[in-house]
């Protein structure tokens, strides 16, 4: 199940322009390289949106029209969100 939710989320990931990029700021998860992985979506003509966030909340990520989220934080929430892919899934894309 966790490989097909996996082609689920890079397939998302291929059908939308629009992604949001999650970036926690808590200590341990805070990846450093987020401004990178930026630039690349963007040369594959991506428009990314930026959370930066020290709790992340399903509910409120609902608020924004956005089908696909990059995670770089806490790799198990990409198991709680259909919305939600992590970047090491979709690195080799970029």
């Amino acid at each position: 199940k966790l490989k097909e939710k996996q082609k689920k989320g890079i397939n998302k990931f291929f059908m939308n322009n629009k992604v949001g990029l999650i970036i926690s700021t808590k200590p341990g998860q805070h990846f450093k390289e987020w401004k990178k992985i930026k630039e690349k979506l963007e040369k594959k003509e991506k428009t990314v949106y930026l959370f930066e966030t020290d709790n992340i909340s399903l509910q409120e990520l609902d608020n924004f029209p956005l089908n696909i989220y990059i995670n770089t934080a806490c790799s198990g929430l990409s198991l709680d969100s259909d919305k939600i892919v992590n970047f090491k899934d979709i690195v080799e894309f970029l």
